[in-house]
């Protein structure tokens, strides 16, 4: 069972890389994923988006990589619950920071990619958007 969080999602150090962990409906909120400071290098997202909305929730994965020039990890339910909600059975995703898909889920459980920290970070030199990006407060 999720509750409501009253602070932002922790970032954990995993083989040099900083990584923020954020659930499923998170996804819908930019702010609650703002790449302040490249505070992070990947976003991973575990979620339960029906098939139903599997539109909705690629297109944000996506908005949420290049926005935050960061690498995002979605992985999403597959198969049918209890409830007989329908999951996308190759609906988890590895997006790289410049939104280009790196891989998807295909007929094994398994996705594998190679992510490179010197690349985002020659990415970030280059292309220093986030250096603009506003401060705010998550009340």
């Amino acid at each position: 069972m999720y509750k409501q969080g009253h602070k932002s999602a922790p970032i954990i150090r995993f083989r040099g890389f900083n990584i923020k962990m954020i659930v499923c409906y998170d996804l819908r909120f930019p702010v609650y994923c703002r790449n302040v400071r490249n505070n992070y290098d990947i976003l991973l997202v575990v979620a339960n988006w029906p098939k139903a909305r599997e539109n909705a929730w690629r297109q944000l994965l996506f908005a949420r990589a290049i926005e935050n020039e960061a690498y995002v990890l979605g992985l999403n339910r597959c198969g049918v619950d209890n409830s007989g909600v329908e999951f996308s059975e190759g609906s988890s995703y590895v997006i790289d920071f410049k939104g280009k898909l790196i891989t998807e889920r295909g007929t094994s459980p398994v996705i594998a990619a190679d992510l490179s920290l010197p690349a985002l970070n020659r990415f970030r030199e280059k292309f220093p958007a986030w250096q603009d990006a506003d401060e705010f407060t998550i009340r």
